[in-house]
């Protein structure tokens, strides 16, 4: 299995990999992630894949 951030990458190949990834998962997956924000080392890419998918929803925070 490749590394998910392997050095030898450019940015841009992490960027997309990890956009794949939350384009992969699951909303309940998604919402989980989201809850857990300031974990994450992608909080940007996660913000905009969460309101790509629930824009349209009230989602009570």
């Amino acid at each position: 299995m490749e590394k998910f951030f392997d050095p030898k990458k450019s940015y841009v190949a992490c960027e997309e990999t990890i956009k794949n990834y939350l384009c992969s998962l699951s909303d309940s997956q998604l919402k989980t992630l989201f809850d857990n924000l300031e974990y994450t080392p992608f909080s940007k890419l996660l913000m905009q894949e969460y309101k790509k998918r629930f824009r349209n929803t009230n989602i009570d925070r």
